[in-house]
């Protein structure tokens, strides 16, 4: 046997037991999918993170900005100015922890600061060592409520997705597309921006 099919041995035998170690914590309900074409080391890596993922302790980036000594003043507290420095703090302090924002153009800055510190940044999420692979996307928006989807197809969807979704369902009320009120998005940080 040569050494990469043996490689690929020891990495195949490595993703059953990652699979059987998830399926324990899943409590035999876990439901998995994979990419068709991935290499034995590329899939084991995959595994790898699944399993870090779903072992770790759960934190919130709201206590990893504390812990960095980001301040996090209640919203109320802030004046405009001040709230406005606050969360372009936050928003580059995220991004060096990785963690992106997107489609915020549709809130002031007082309201996507008021969102982040009351429910986005409390969100529980994985502890996990932070590498510069990894990226977690916020998505302020969130299209798994109604209201979501609204705001998503009234201000961030092309005409493309537009016609997509009303076509998946016809009888969708689409709300008229709108420029959202402010401009923020094309200056968030994003992913290998520095």
């Amino acid at each position: 046997m040569s050494r990469g099919a043996e490689k690929d041995r020891a990495d195949d035998q490595r993703i059953n037991e990652i699979k059987e170690q998830l399926q324990q914590i899943a409590g035999g309900q876990m439901i998995a999918a994979e990419f068709d074409g991935l290499d034995t080391k590329t899939r084991r890596m995959f595994w790898e993170r699944v399993l870090e993922a779903e072992s770790a302790p759960l934190t919130t980036d709201f206590d990893r900005l504390l812990k960095a000594g980001v301040a996090l003043p209640e919203p109320a507290s802030l004046d405009d100015a001040s709230l406005t420095a606050t969360l372009w703090d936050v928003i580059r302090s995220l991004a060096r922890m990785r963690v992106f924002l997107e489609q915020t153009n549709h809130l002031s800055d007082r309201e996507l600061y008021t969102h982040l510190w009351h429910r986005s940044l409390r969100e529980e999420i994985p502890e996990q060592s932070e590498d510069d692979e990894s990226v977690w996307h916020v998505q302020v928006l969130g299209t798994d409520t109604d209201d979501g989807a609204q705001l998503y197809l009234k201000f961030y969807a092309d005409e493309k997705a537009r016609t997509e979704w009303q076509a998946d369902w016809p009888e969708y009320i689409m709300p008229p597309h709108e420029e959202p009120p402010y401009d923020r998005d094309r200056r968030l940080p994003q992913p290998g921006s520095g």
